[in-house]
């Protein structure tokens, strides 16, 4: 019986298991793309909270800078954790690419 560890897709051929496409140049790219459009929408929800901040007082300027606020918390956890699993990422596909080249 084959374990997850056995699982080796070919770099070169897109393989589809269980529903997941693996490729290194589809992966990483969507990975890459995806980090760098949350990475954009934090920095506007930043240049959103800064103008909500210096804005003059309004009724429920409290409820929108809390929103923003949770918005710009969420968004930069959520670029940082894609981050770390576009490297993951990475350091997977390099190692199945390795052992693809010693066989």
């Amino acid at each position: 019986m084959r374990t997850e560890d056995d699982f080796s897709p070919d770099p070169r051929k897109i393989t589809v298991r269980g529903g997941v496409i693996f490729n290194p140049w589809v992966n990483i790219t969507a990975s890459v793309i995806i980090t760098a459009g949350l990475g954009w929408l934090t920095v506007w929800f930043w240049g959103l909270w800064r103008e909500v901040i210096d804005a003059p007082a309004y009724e429920d300027q409290g409820l929108d800078i809390a929103g923003v606020l949770i918005g710009l918390v969420f968004a930069g956890l959520a670029t940082i954790a894609l981050f770390v699993v576009t490297i993951w990422l990475v350091v997977w596909w390099s190692k199945r690419i390795g052992k693809k080249r010693r066989v």
